[in-house]
């Protein structure tokens, strides 16, 4: 799991790269999260999370690092140059290296100024997320939010978010609270599955983003800035790994203004929805079909459910055309020691697996790049490229897939087709 969310991150990360770190505009940038850091960071979660940092060039491995707990300001002399060894994965995110934990930070940041700074105060978070009070674990995928009722309830539901962070009275706060409770009902009630992966996603992923959001925008926009970004959720293609850095935030901002002990008492047992509700004394229900008529009138209902069936129709023919070639054609089936993916082409399958458009794999056999699709699980660690075959002999390059083959290993038959073995 840690590979997998090591590289899952790399893509999400993935941008042009135009120069190695400049010292003098790495260390611009640190100051600016440094005097946020020295003011405000360990008041919010009781922890100094902001500490030692990477900056990392994605072409090359050229590194600066720093030590936010370092006195004084950040200067270009305070930055130490360095070089990541093959293999490290560079990503925002976290890496345990040289004895201890990094925020690791692709160079250049991207966005405007606080876009930057929450970046890295999100990354300083993860930091140390793990000697928090309470553990979140490692986020789950949700395959629940791939179909249209589960798309379908998560728009009802940040659309109510939006609502409630734009509320002028508690009345009318706690209404748009309690339907978006409601509607949030409709996908995880009676499914234990997809209530582990949003709580887990919440702790982990949008704790950090609330984190970071939080101590960059003044108190008195924040809760305006959240709902105009939670409207940039409607327009992503999978919400999968993605919707708690919109919800996370949005109910972490809540529960501050209704349940400002909230953090204190976090222990990891409850999504952060559920927080809220404990707070509210409200027992979400899953509204029947008629009630999501009524009550999701406010919210957009016809047309967010207008725009999801489309949607499903059009994944549906796409999934049938990869069942095909994944799942009944004969395939050459993998193991990995690393790889990447761009989760942006990612199509779940359900059970069956799921697939990116783009991965690449490294393992003692070689390694392999796949432009036209791969297949993760149904169990991981096995990943799936279709069999090109000619003539009866599996093609090792051909136009959907490359693959070279390390000295000493062999193709061999397979139940499903092909695998890899080491020559005895």
């Amino acid at each position: 799991m840690r590979i997998f969310m090591s590289f899952l991150l790399s893509f999400v990360a993935s941008l042009p790269l135009l120069s190695a770190p400049d010292k003098a505009r790495v260390a611009e940038e640190l100051n600016r999260v440094k005097a946020i850091c020295d003011r405000a960071a360990e008041d919010l979660w009781d922890v100094d999370f902001c500490g030692h940092t990477l900056v990392v060039d994605g072409r090359t491995g050229e590194a600066l690092t720093y030590d936010f707990s370092s006195r004084g300001t950040v200067s270009a002399d305070d930055l130490s140059a360095t070089q990541v060894p093959d293999g490290f994965p560079i990503a925002n995110t976290t890496r345990y290296w040289r004895g201890r934990q990094w925020a690791v930070l692709v160079w250049p940041f991207q966005g405007d100024v606080a876009e930057r700074m929450a970046l890295i105060l999100h990354e300083s978070y993860h930091r140390t997320q793990g000697i928090m009070d309470f553990h979140p674990g490692y986020p789950a995928s949700s395959p629940h939010l791939d179909d249209a009722p589960g798309r379908i309830s998560l728009k009802l539901e940040t659309q109510a978010l939006a609502e409630a962070l734009r509320a002028e009275g508690e009345a009318e706060r706690l209404r748009h609270i309690k339907a978006a409770l409601d509607f949030r009902a409709m996908r995880i009630d009676g499914d234990e599955r997809a209530y582990r992966a949003e709580r887990y996603q919440h702790l982990f992923e949008g704790l950090a983003e609330y984190t970071g959001r939080k101590l960059v925008q003044r108190p008195e926009v924040l809760e305006s800035h959240l709902a105009d970004r939670m409207m940039r959720l409607a327009n992503i293609s999978e919400f999968d790994r993605n919707y708690a850095y919109f919800t996370g935030p949005a109910w972490g901002a809540l529960l501050d203004d209704l349940a400002p002990g909230w953090r204190a008492a976090l222990d990891g047992k409850l999504d952060l929805a559920d927080v809220m509700a404990e707070a509210i004394a409200y027992t979400p229900t899953a509204p029947r079909a008629d009630e999501v008529e009524r009550e999701g009138r406010d919210y957009g209902v016809v047309e967010i459910r207008e725009t999801e069936l489309a949607r499903q129709a059009e994944v549906d023919v796409v999934r049938a055309g990869f069942r095909k070639r994944f799942v009944d054609g004969r395939v050459l089936v993998l193991t990995a020691d690393s790889f990447t993916m761009d989760p942006r082409t990612e199509v779940s399958l359900g059970r069956d697996g799921r697939i990116f458009g783009v991965m690449q794999l490294e393992g003692r056999w070689g390694n392999l790049r796949a432009w036209d699709g791969a297949m993760m699980g149904p169990r991981p660690p096995f990943i799936y490229v279709e069999a090109i075959e000619e003539d009866g002999e599996l093609q090792l390059s051909n136009d959907h897939w490359q693959l070279e083959l390390n000295p000493g290993y062999a193709i061999v038959p397979h139940e499903r087709g092909y695998a890899i073995e080491r020559k005895s």
